[in-house]
């Protein structure tokens, strides 16, 4: 998080998988990293999910949280970021993505299907 060496980053993520037909369905992980005084972090944590049948694109949103006393400042940007065409991605292709539009954090992340 930028300008902020005592941060309590909640991050997580909401993934939505959209169809040819117009319809959507979502999960959203659980906070998948949760720290006290922090204000960069380098890591690995898993997320797995199953992937909904006739899935065409996948988008996922950022969640990005300073989680405070009495109330919790969100920077998230509320930005999706989408892969159409998922039935072309080869089994573990990983895919870099990066939060470009949040000005509070830097944030980023990578995801593949198998």
């Amino acid at each position: 998080m930028k300008n902020y060496a005592d941060a309590d980053p909640r991050i997580s993520f909401k993934i939505q998988f959209r169809k040819n037909d117009g319809t959507r369905d979502s999960v959203m992980t659980k906070n998948l990293l949760e720290k006290q005084d922090t204000g960069e972090w380098e890591g690995r944590i898993d997320f797995t999910t199953t992937v909904p049948i006739y899935t065409d694109s996948i988008f996922i949103y950022p969640t990005i949280t300073d989680a405070d006393l009495l109330i919790n400042d969100d920077y998230s940007s509320g930005y999706g970021y989408g892969y159409y065409h998922v039935g072309y991605l080869k089994d573990d292709e990983v895919r870099y993505e990066s939060d470009e539009e949040n000005k509070q954090c830097t944030l980023k992340w990578e995801w593949y299907l198998y």
